[in-house]
C-alpha cells in the first residue's frame, strides 16, 4: 500500500507537478491515507485555499468511496507517533510535524511513505520504511 501524506493528495487535487503520479497511485487502488493528514488537506483547502468545506468534502468523499483507504488513528499510533517527532524532530534538519510522525506512525509492514518532504522521507527511510519521493510544488524531487 501506499500511504500519502497530505502534501500528495494536496498536490492531486491542486495540479501540481505530482499530480500524474499520484492519479497513478489512486487509480491503481493502492493507496491510503491517515485520519490526521486527511485533517491537514481539509485544513489546508478550506483556510489556505478559501475552498467552502462542503466543496472539499464533496471531492474527498469521491475519492474515498472510489480510490483512497483512510487509516484511522489509534493509540498506538498517538503514542509511537509521539515517540517518532520525540526522537527525529529538529526546528532546522527535521522539521517534521505531528501529522507526518502519524503517517510514520501508522505504516504497516510492506507500506511505502508516498511524499514531496524531504524531511519526512529521509525519517522514513531511518525508521526502515520503504519510500517513494514525489515531484514536489516546483517540478522539484527531494
Amino acid at each position: 500500500m501506499k500511504l500519502l501524506d497530505a502534501a500528495a493528495l494536496i498536490a492531486f487535487l491542486r495540479g501540481e507537478p505530482a499530480q500524474d503520479e499520484v492519479e497513478a497511485l489512486l487509480r491503481a487502488s493502492a493507496a491510503a491515507i491517515s485520519a490526521v493528514n486527511l485533517a491537514e488537506v481539509t485544513d489546508q483547502l478550506v483556510r489556505r485555499g478559501g475552498l467552502p468545506f462542503n466543496e472539499v468534502q464533496t471531492v474527498l468523499a469521491g475519492l474515498l468511496d472510489d480510490a483512497l483507504i483512510v487509516r484511522a488513528c489509534t493509540m498506538s499510533h498517538g503514542l509511537r507517533a509521539g515517540l517518532l517527532r520525540a526522537r527525529h524532530y529538529h526546528r532546522r534538519t527535521a522539521p517534521l510535524s505531528l501529522g507526518d510522525c502519524v503517517l510514520l506512525a501508522s505504516a504497516e509492514d510492506g507500506d511505502t511513505v508516498v511524499s514531496s518532504d524531504r524531511a519526512l522521507l529521509r525519517i522514513a527511510c531511518a525508521e526502515g520504511l520503504d519510500t517513494l519521493a514525489l515531484l514536489d510544488s516546483l517540478g522539484r524531487r527531494p
